[in-house]
């Protein structure tokens, strides 16, 4: 059975913990080469991907293998994280190659791709120039400027919002409120934070009540994963 959020569920888009408290719906992270670790019985949905910082630690055609079988599994609702990281030091052909190798995984298997971008918005607005995905892409972790938001909003794209907006000075949380509530998602990632305390966040900078985005999430998830037939 294809794991879906209750309505009155939290959504936690992309996270790294094992487990999810109660009235969270969560999107865990696991990492290809990690699937051993993966607890027998585990409930909630989860991601599957092959890192930009792991593609020189792990072979990688075993790996696209593997996240190939992954993906027939209903668990499995999304492609991810993957994407492209100018911060390490690791080729960026080799990079862009292998994204576009998962790109192709989730077109073919039907599934969201939640997206690592770090210092390579632009790179990845020109990659979606060459090559549009016929599934969402998420952008996890956004940190951007307003003019990347609007232009990845163009592109189809939604955009996942983490710690940064919880920084009365980030730039996110100066014009979140401007950006369509309709692409929008929360993520924990790998902080302490509870998805609540995003939620409230958002309720604050946007004027609107916790409900209001408790309904939105969920029909931004029901829209994003439903018309890639992972709902």
């Amino acid at each position: 059975m294809i794991p879906f959020p209750h309505r009155s569920d939290l959504i936690d888009l992309h996270t790294h913990k094992m487990t999810v408290p109660a009235g969270v719906f969560a999107i865990t992270n696991l990492f290809v080469q990690d699937i051993h670790k993966w607890p027998p019985g585990h409930g909630a949905a989860f991601s599957a991907g092959i890192h930009p910082w792991h593609l020189e630690q792990v072979d990688r055609s075993s790996q696209l293998r593997k996240l190939k079988t992954l993906l027939d599994d209903p668990m499995v609702v999304a492609v991810g994280e993957a994407g492209l990281d100018r911060g390490v030091d690791i080729s960026f052909d080799l990079q862009t190659s292998l994204f576009l190798e998962q790109v192709c995984l989730a077109e073919k298997a039907g599934k969201p791709m939640i997206v690592h971008c770090v210092r390579t918005y632009s790179d990845l607005l020109e990659i979606l120039n060459q090559h549009t995905a016929r599934v969402p892409l998420i952008i996890h972790g956004f940190r951007g400027t307003r003019e990347m938001a609007e232009k990845l909003l163009d592109r189809g794209a939604y955009l996942s919002f983490g710690h940064s907006l919880l920084h009365p000075a980030s730039r996110q949380a100066l014009f979140f409120a401007d950006l369509p509530p309709e692409r929008v998602f929360f993520e924990t990632d790998m902080s302490s934070l509870g998805i609540r305390d995003l939620y409230k966040r958002a309720s604050a900078l946007k004027g609107w009540s916790l409900d209001e985005w408790v309904a939105t999430i969920y029909n931004n998830y029901s829209s994003c994963f439903s018309s890639s037939g992972t709902g």
